[in-house]
């Protein structure tokens, strides 16, 4: 799966056609990667089956904890005292999610102050990128944001570009064209500026 589509990367590339599909799809789930890298979450996109994390309750600041992932999506289970004789599961209904912001604010009591790691989490977090490979310029990719899925667009239009199909074009800022000569003057950069500035709004808090 990745969090841009298709479609989208072959307009901005100006390809049609399908024989560089294949490698074009590698470049996308190559950018999703590194997006999840930078923004330390590993499920940008949706799991295809509920995860579980564990937390201590020293990872709890002002009653709220920050989930490793977001948007936290459908939260299944909050267990306390996870591993020791007494774990319990917490009432849905003494806990908050707040699903874009990525943190559970607890409306009773905290977990018990016991333990290290012994918050257990179970949950179905990440946005959803279903037909990514197929999805027309016209129709959404689920509920990913326009500007992460621009983000991974241009990561993966520059690794194209870079790419021997793209003819090493990435990073090009300027141009002179004399009677004789083409001189080039690049940027070295591993990630654009903009990309960055995007994917930095993302970044996990979670511990």
């Amino acid at each position: 799966m990745a969090l841009a589509r298709l479609s989208l990367l072959k307009d901005d590339l100006k390809i049609s056609g399908t024989p560089q599909d294949a490698r074009l799809k590698e470049a996308l789930l190559g950018a999703t990667s590194m997006a999840e890298s930078h923004t330390n979450r590993l499920h940008l996109e949706k799991p295809d089956a509920d995860i579980t994390e564990y937390y201590s309750p020293s990872d709890v600041l002002n009653d709220r904890l920050y989930l490793r992932n977001f948007p936290t999506g459908t939260i299944t289970t909050i267990k306390e005292n996870f591993g020791l004789s007494d774990v319990s599961t917490i009432a849905s209904g003494d806990y908050t999610v707040f699903d874009d912001e990525g943190f559970v604010r607890f409306d009773d009591d905290t977990p018990d102050d016991t333990g290290i790691n012994t918050i257990e989490v179970t949950y179905s977090p990440g946005y959803t990128t279903t037909n990514w490979e197929t999805l027309a310029l016209g129709s959404p990719l689920g509920d990913v944001p326009a500007d992460l899925e621009r983000a991974v667009m241009m990561l993966a239009s520059k690794f194209w570009l870079d790419s021997k199909q793209g003819h090493g074009r990435a990073g090009v800022s300027s141009k002179s064209r004399g009677p004789e000569s083409v001189s080039f003057t690049f940027r070295d950069e591993a990630m654009p500026k903009e990309v960055e500035a995007i994917l930095d709004r993302y970044i996990s808090l979670g511990f």
